[in-house]
């Protein structure tokens, strides 16, 4: 039995660009202590910027990156 060399993905699947995502908008830059933290977020287009001072917050934001660098490409999950 022979299988093609790929499989395309459905039209529903999760298209990024190369391992970015919905980060490659963003830049930010985050200090974290014990028990405070700060995080400047900027969009890449320059019209938006945010400054988060709740400690919760900013720890919510860099799981959130690290979640979406270790997620999988789809890409690479339809062969």
């Amino acid at each position: 039995m022979a299988t093609a060399p790929t499989t395309p993905l459905p039209p529903e699947a999760d298209r990024r660009d190369a391992g970015l995502g919905w980060l490659r908008d963003l830049s930010f830059s985050a200090v974290l202590g014990d028990e405070t933290a700060m995080a400047v977020i900027d969009d890449a287009h320059g019209d938006r910027a945010w400054l988060l001072t709740n400690p919760d917050a900013v720890r919510r934001f860099i799981a959130s990156i690290e979640a979406e660098l270790a997620r999988p490409d789809p890409q690479l999950l339809a062969v």
